[in-house]
């Protein structure tokens, strides 16, 4: 099979367990196979790395070497022998299973993946993917995927300690993390529930290329529905990128956003200084009020940072966007307060503030309705913000327009 350039070696889901054993394993040498190029490996054993060296891409799920457990010095001699020519790697399963954090990975220099731009590693062991990690240094525009699987019905501490666990205690070799701009955390309640943690250098529409860096904690389903675990992910988010990554936008499309104390939403805020887009978009009824968003925002920084006085919290902030979640009592004398507060501390009026909020009742109050509304913008701009377009409609209009 000289000329064989790309290989998929599947085990049918169906097979007898003891097929590893009664079957010989592949031999993936160079002499065999020159020109190979593309491998993916699924429940098969194989033998010989020698034709690693020229693959592009490399995809290994539940594999045996040799017929024996992929431990970590077999697997990393696999990888270093590929890291010169690998574009794309995904590993999962068994193939991380052995990954141990206890052998040494400070060895320098480390192998560097030169070329790699796609990367994901699925194990239920978050701290073989940190390991894996810690040994190879990577390029700043490379985008990975660390998803841990096996989640299954956690909340609380656990959803923490799980995704904080992921990344090196040492960055150094991902440096893709200090170029990482853009911020999305999406976080879906309910019979579709998804999880996804990501940040990425810039947005593929602004630069029309595939250039950008990305990182992406795992799109878990196992995890419980509770607001419990919202909270959890925005602890999570600021443990990992936060003071790292240089964040200038944040997308939150967190439902339960609503439920998350101010306190809280403050300190993960807070990680990002240098913020100057945030933008909340729940699905509509199910997002929680606006209200602990605003009076987080009012709050001055957990640790003092932000403007010349440490006073005011996302001192860059410059536009906020929100959909989706609901107008409670309170908001629009939390809103003014929040604005006015920032022209008071010396910063400039925000760019725009951008609303469509919903109430639970059938018709609107009258501070939200017609001119009263229309008088409430007027006061807000230009003195406090320079474009302000705010939005309040009964949650039941609301459904039915999404319906159409």
């Amino acid at each position: 099979m000289p000329l064989l350039a790309e290989l998929k070696v599947t085990r049918f889901a169906d097979a007898p367990t003891e097929f590893l054993s009664s079957k010989p394993a592949i031999k993936l040498s160079a002499k065999r196979l020159p020109c190979l190029r593309h491998l993916q490996i699924l429940g098969v054993g194989f033998t010989s790395i020698t034709a690693f060296r020229n693959l592009r891409a490399l995809d290994l799920d539940d594999c045996e070497f040799s017929g024996r457990s992929m431990t970590w010095p077999r697997l990393r001699g696999l990888l270093a022998a590929a890291a010169t020519s690998l574009e794309r790697l995904r590993l999962s399963r068994s193939s991380l299973s052995h990954v141990e954090a206890g052998e040494d990975s400070s060895r320098n220099p480390h192998p560097v993946f030169s070329r790699l731009r796609n990367l994901a590693l699925i194990s239920e062991d978050p701290s073989a993917i940190q390991h894996l990690l810690s040994c190879f240094d990577f390029l700043p525009n490379i985008k990975m995927e660390l998803t841990p699987s096996a989640l299954p019905g956690a909340i609380g501490h656990i959803v923490f300690d799980t995704y904080s666990s992921l990344l090196p205690h040492d960055l150094s070799g991902l440096p893709v993390l200090k170029a990482l701009t853009h911020g999305h955390i999406v976080r879906k309640a309910g019979e579709h529930s998804r999880i996804q943690l990501l940040a990425r250098s810039s947005t593929p529409e602004w630069r029309g290329d595939d250039s950008y860096g990305e990182v992406v904690l795992g799109d878990r389903t196992g995890i419980q529905d509770e607001p419990a675990v919202c909270t959890q992910l925005l602890k999570v988010y600021a443990h990992v990128f936060g003071n790292v990554a240089p964040l200038h936008s944040l997308r939150l499309s967190t439902d339960e956003i609503g439920t998350v104390d101010p306190h809280t939403l403050c300190a993960v805020l807070g990680a990002f200084p240098e913020l100057e887009v945030l933008s909340l978009d729940p699905t509509p009824g199910v997002g929680g009020s606006l209200l602990g968003i605003l009076r987080a925002l009012c709050l001055p920084p957990a640790d003092g940072s932000g403007d010349a006085g440490g006073t005011v919290l996302c001192p860059r902030l410059r536009s906020l966007c929100v959909s989706g979640m609901e107008c409670t009592p309170g908001v629009e004398g939390v809103l003014l307060k929040l604005l006015a507060r920032r022209v008071e501390r010396g910063l400039a009026p925000m760019d725009e503030v951008r609303m469509t909020l919903y109430i639970e009742d059938d018709a609107l109050p009258a501070q939200w309705s017609g001119q009263s509304l229309r008088a409430y913008v007027q006061h807000l701009r230009p003195q406090y913000v320079m474009e302000c377009v705010i939005e309040v409609t009964p949650l039941k209009d609301l459904e039915l327009g999404d319906d159409d």
